[in-house]
């Protein structure tokens, strides 16, 4: 099984010292896929046709839930393969 391109570190921290280094503790965090994946759902939710009160009850289905977050990441998936693509990499 491959491992999905999650982008590495959204929020990378260097090295402080070698014993930190060492540990590997300056790549904590979440990933970019993560990042991505919670920024788009975040203008999933924020769309101003979901505000209505029907759509308001809907958001509380688990199959609406399940959607919602299928394309956060479908999302995320696609903005990490444009940024990997070479006429879009700095």
């Amino acid at each position: 099984m491959t491992k999905r391109n999650d982008g590495g570190p959204a929020f990378p921290r260097s090295y402080t010292t070698a014993l930190e280094a060492a540990q590997g503790l300056g790549e904590s965090g979440m990933s970019l896929r993560d990042w991505f994946a919670g920024m788009a759902l975040q203008g999933i939710c924020a769309n101003p046709d979901i505000s209505t009160h029907a759509h308001k009850a809907a958001l509380g289905t688990p199959e609406t839930r399940r959607v919602f977050a299928e394309g956060a990441w479908a999302q995320a998936d696609a903005m990490l393969e444009m940024k990997n693509k070479k006429e879009f990499a700095q």
